[in-house]
């Protein structure tokens, strides 16, 4: 299912690109602040994580509507989680994720921008490290996490010429855990969804 997700994500992305006469294409890297919205679980704090990947600005006026608009497609490897409270255990996540969001765009004046969209993000890497009176145990499995994860973007972007500062809140609408077990002990009826702040420099170096 995740690759069939991912193929056709990957040839919509394309198809757009293909068909788009003003574009821009670039470079963004930053950081974020991540941690998980819960249920039946307390929560533990936050966790930062990375960002890198590509984006592009596809501008608008083709299909009618001013160059005040735009579409910025984007491919992104992020690393996020966050730490909950399990009963008596600390439990630390550690997750990895392909982010594809597709993103609405309005230019309010030249320089900044508002946008906003949805967000799908494909499991890369998942592990979990817990801590129970001094047991600590680290375990690195994937299939403990659901592969495949959506939700939605909105946020801000400040440019210069061709370089961006964008800062956005990501919102998870799915549950990210998989089968559970802690300490022995099943973890039924519990839900983690994602939820971030991130900050990141942006460069296009490519404008046609």
């Amino acid at each position: 299912m995740m690759k069939k997700l991912s193929l056709l994500t990957t040839f919509i992305l394309v198809g757009i690109l293909a068909q788009a006469q003003d574009l821009r294409f670039g470079v963004k890297a930053g950081f974020g602040i991540h941690s998980f919205a819960l249920q039946n679980l307390s929560d533990g704090g936050t966790r930062i994580g990375l960002q890198i990947g590509l984006l592009s600005e596809i501008g608008l006026e083709n299909a009618g509507l001013s160059e005040r608009f735009a579409l910025q497609p984007e491919v992104l490897f992020t690393t996020r989680g966050g730490k909950y409270n399990a009963n008596t255990t600390e439990v630390k996540e550690r997750l990895s994720y392909i982010d594809i969001p597709v993103l609405f765009k309005y230019k309010p004046l030249e320089a900044v921008s508002l946008y906003a969209g949805p967000q799908l993000s494909f499991l890369t890497k998942g592990k979990y490290k817990y801590d129970r009176g001094g047991d600590n145990n680290t375990i690195d499995n994937r299939d403990a996490f659901n592969k495949v994860d959506y939700g939605l973007v909105v946020g801000t972007g400040i440019g210069w010429d061709n370089l961006v500062i964008d800062l956005r809140y990501n919102l998870g609408l799915g549950n990210v855990l998989g089968n559970r077990i802690i300490q022995n002990e099943i973890l039924e009826d519990v839900k983690a969804r994602n939820r971030g702040v991130q900050l990141s420099l942006g460069y296009f170096f490519v404008n046609r």
